[in-house]
């Protein structure tokens, strides 16, 4: 990987030089994931753990750049939009969780298979972020369909998100649903006025990184508190944002190149969904042999998570040209007999 200085690319530039992190987001997040079950605290891990929802964040906020600049790229983008992401997050998510049944199994974990158990299991092992994500997929699909003032889409979007942070620690859902999730409207709003703020990263760079420094380190005081906080959530939000727009920054001077660091981004999807189940089998294997979890977890975890992550993805890919090129023969023959 070669990161290097370059003449300021736009707002568009970086950001596609910021997708290539996604790969390196999620291993920080497996090795943050690993620190969870460490039961003294390796202070590195600790801190990493800490910061795992700034890359959540970031994750959020690349999402709704990326809807937003496929909306305006492509024609009919939203012809069929919610049945493609729907199917596309319903195929990842089963995969996962079947993997996660024979993974278990092979470990000798008992397995229900009522039916309503199966459901809940489902949705338990599955990775949260692919449902909230699908979430503003609705949101974004409903704004896009019923509204052409692109102002008050951007309003809706804004209100929903910070309802979840101040409504949702005062109910039972989990905390991981509202700690990033103002990111994703953040992402729109920068594809909307890039021009303007391109205009202002380029004449105060240094002023901008220097503000949202500072801004970060203050919201890092919301760690502190109650997990089950309204403050909290707003000050873990307002951390992220302002982290994925000092990224912004920085992409826009620096230039990333290295063919692994592609390779990464590509699997990112994998690596961040088959941590979870792969987490729990080493965790099983550990417990099992009365071992304590250390150093040597981390690196088996997260060496295991790529490698599969590496074979499902070949496997997708494998499958998924098969049945294009099925498509291709099947319309050529059709075009011969007509």
């Amino acid at each position: 990987m070669n990161i290097a200085l370059s003449q300021k690319s736009n707002i568009n530039e970086a950001m596609n030089r910021y997708n290539l992190m996604r790969g390196l987001m999620a291993i920080w997040i497996i090795l943050g994931h690993c620190s969870i079950e460490f039961e003294k605290e390796i202070l590195p891990l600790y801190f990493i753990h800490k910061f795992n929802l700034v890359w959540v964040g970031v994750f959020f906020f690349l999402s709704g750049w990326g809807l937003e600049i496929s909306n305006a790229k492509k024609t009919d983008y939203l012809k069929g939009f919610l049945k493609k992401k729907t199917i596309y997050i319903l195929k990842k998510t089963i995969n996962v969780w079947i993997f996660s049944i024979l993974i278990l199994m092979l470990v000798g974990e008992e397995y229900n298979f009522y039916p309503l158990e199966l459901i809940k299991n489902y949705f338990s092992t599955t990775n949260w972020y692919m449902w909230e994500l699908l979430f503003f997929y609705y949101i974004y699909y409903l704004t896009m369909k019923y509204s052409r003032n692109n102002k008050i889409r951007l309003y809706i979007i804004f209100s929903i998100s910070l309802c979840m942070v101040i409504f949702l620690p005062f109910t039972n859902i989990g905390t991981s649903y509202y700690f990033s999730c103002l990111s994703f409207c953040t992402g729109i709003l920068l594809y909307r006025c890039r021009e303007r703020l391109q205009n202002y990263f380029e004449r105060f760079p240094i002023k901008i990184m220097i503000i949202l420094v500072i801004i970060s380190f203050l919201c890092t005081l919301s760690l502190l508190l109650p997990q089950k906080n309204s403050i909290s959530a707003l000050g873990k939000n307002i951390m992220c944002i302002s982290v994925a727009l000092m990224g912004v920054i920085l992409f826009m001077n620096c230039s990333l190149k290295g063919r692994w660091l592609k390779f990464f981004s590509t699997i990112s999807p994998q690596l961040y969904l088959y941590q979870f189940p792969i987490l729990t089998f080493y965790r099983i294997i550990w417990q099992k042999n009365m071992r304590d979890i250390g150093i040597d977890y981390v690196v088996v975890v997260t060496v295991s998570t790529i490698v599969i992550s590496s074979l499902v993805y070949l496997v997708e890919e494998a499958y998924k040209n098969k049945r294009e090129n099925k498509v291709e023969r099947i319309s050529f023959h059709d075009h011969k007999t007509k």
